[in-house]
């Protein structure tokens, strides 16, 4: 008697193990997974470049290094020209490469009055372009302009943009004002 019983346990458990075994198992989910390890984290962030002069400033509440990107929280970038200072802020900003993507109310600002709002802004360094390919929100002294996309080369100061809705403000001819 107890030998059969030892054979139905022997039969459930390799019934089971078969079963078992033609799952998916739910380990192997977590272990496809990139599990990206951070190798340094920084917090109160505040970098500058500095060549014959300081030419920008970088602050961050926090930072994190990875292998691959790095990424700030609530980022501030200011470059300082000798014809035209820029500023990028967000909340967040990952950096892999040459591209900067600031996401979440990104808003870049020069010293010509040249004024946007996106939720993603891409900033290359190596060209020195800054593109949206989101709606964005354009202001320019009175003007104000809406779009699907944009790209500014901070060089050639060139805007190239689509789907735009422009508001001009015209002076009024007759008016004292």
């Amino acid at each position: 008697m107890v030998i059969k019983i030892f054979y139905v346990a022997i039969a459930i458990f390799c019934v089971a193990m078969v079963f078992l075994s033609v799952q998916t198992p739910y380990l192997s989910d977590i272990l496809k997974s990139d599990l990206s390890v951070a190798s340094m984290e920084m917090s109160g962030i505040t970098d500058y470049l500095i060549a014959n002069t300081t030419s920008a400033k970088f602050t961050a509440e926090h930072g994190t290094r990875y292998k691959d990107r790095d990424e700030f929280k609530n980022f501030k970038a200011e470059e300082i020209g000798a014809d035209l200072n820029h500023t990028l802020v967000s909340k967040t900003a990952t950096r892999a490469g040459e591209l900067i993507k600031f996401n979440g109310d990104a808003h870049y600002v020069n010293s010509r009055g040249f004024d946007y709002t996106a939720q993603e802004i891409i900033y290359d360094t190596s060209s020195k372009i800054v593109r949206s390919d989101v709606p964005y929100v354009l202001r320019q002294g009175g003007d104000r302009i809406t779009g699907a996309s944009i790209s500014y080369d901070t060089k050639t100061k060139q805007t190239n943009s689509k789907g735009i809705h422009a508001w001009y403000l015209i002076k009024d001819q007759n008016s004292t004002n």
